[in-house]
């Protein structure tokens, strides 16, 4: 019994690691839509350079990690920079030039010619409330904004906990934060397609983290915390 359960322990040391091989192989190669992320906590982000198009729609990553034209770090002077943080209202799934950060971009500039905006998308897939603070922390700050948007959308409360062990072997390890998504988003579609979660039954859900006061109280302390971080800096945030 011993021998088949050091051979079994084996394998699975041997599957684990051609999975990281392969996976960080296919990652770097093929540049899917998204990878995992290089911030604590956050599963998954946009793959720099990817190109990918899905349902008959062309999603193209830029430099940065952002579904949007090419920016550079730096702010140009003159510019009026606003960044756009959400999940995937933000993001957009449609063509790239009407993502609503691309449309209030041409909006301004049309309305206030003369003026020079840069709207920078940093909406991600799939991400809540707590994530956008981690965002805002993380990577938006070096970008030097006057003003941020969070795209509040109704699920943002709904807050992930993801188990800190398997958090911590998600962010060593490539592979295995590709199977933890794999898996949540294998049984997510099951549920909806055998009819266990339905439009309905979703809206219900998510309706009721309301009445949940701890949530509330969270949701407010995380908006509070992104006022506090721009504001002590003389930047301004919206809540849309």
């Amino acid at each position: 019994m011993p021998k088949k359960l050091f051979t079994i322990f084996i394998g699975v040391i041997i599957f684990f690691v051609i999975g990281e091989v392969g996976y960080r192989f296919y990652l770097y190669t093929f540049k899917p839509l998204n990878r995992p992320s290089k911030i604590y906590g956050l599963p998954w982000e946009p793959t720099p350079h990817a190109d990918v198009i899905r349902d008959g729609i062309r999603y193209r990553i830029n430099s940065l990690g952002l579904r949007d034209y090419e920016y550079t770090v730096n702010k140009d002077k003159g510019v009026i920079r606003i960044i756009a943080i959400g999940d995937s209202t933000t993001f957009g799934y449609t063509d790239v030039k009407d993502t609503y950060p691309n449309v209030l971009e041409r909006e301004l500039r049309n309305k206030f010619k003369g003026k020079r905006f840069e709207i920078l998308n940093f909406g991600i897939e799939g991400i809540d409330s707590k994530h956008e603070l981690d965002i805002l922390k993380e990577r938006v700050m070096k970008f030097d904004p006057d003003l941020v948007i969070v795209g509040y959308c109704l699920n943002d409360i709904r807050f992930t906990v993801i188990n800190p062990v398997l958090l911590w072997i998600m962010e060593h390890s490539n592979f295995c934060d590709f199977l933890a998504v794999k898996i949540v988003e294998t049984a997510r579609i099951w549920r909806a397609k055998t009819g266990l979660v339905t439009s309905e039954s979703y809206s219900n859900f998510v309706f009721g983290l309301y009445e949940d006061e701890e949530r509330i109280l969270k949701l407010r302390n995380i908006l509070r915390e992104m006022k506090t971080i721009l504001y002590n800096e003389n930047r301004k945030l919206i809540v849309a």
